[in-house]
């Protein structure tokens, strides 16, 4: 298969599986899956190699500059996720924040080159501390 992706599996803390050989790895639409995930859940600044790559949760949804604009927070989410390998496409995005309380969340359905459709949703609100600048 041309179209083929097959990375280690996350355990239920994010932490990589060892021990079991090859069933800790998942291929297609599993890693795909994973891929998203990890991609969404990775704070923009907080890896130390490229500090410029992550989700700009702090920097544009939560520290407001475009916190109450749906429509940006929406497009922020579609390109994090066409900037994915594999994704082709994004079927459906949509996000909601309330400035009040800090909730944040968001639902995202994205199209393959696995052919099939992968949704990413229902993450938690980020941690009430933001990244040291």
């Amino acid at each position: 298969m041309a179209n083929q992706i097959l990375v280690r599996s996350l355990g239920p803390n994010n932490d990589p599986l060892w021990g079991q050989g090859s069933q800790n790895f998942i291929a297609d639409i599993l890693a795909l899956e994973q891929l998203l995930a990890t991609r969404f859940r990775l704070f923009q600044g907080e890896w130390f190699a490229n500090t410029a790559d992550g989700t700009p949760y702090w920097q544009n949804i939560l520290a407001q500059p475009i916190g109450n604009n749906t429509q940006a927070i929406n497009l922020l989410l579609t390109q994090r996720a066409l900037n994915t390998p594999f994704v082709t496409g994004v079927v459906n995005v949509g996000s909601t924040f309330n400035p009040t309380t800090g909730n944040f969340t968001f639902n995202i359905a994205v199209q393959t080159s696995l052919g099939a459709i992968v949704n990413i949703s229902n993450f938690p609100t980020p941690p009430s501390q933001g990244l040291p600048s």
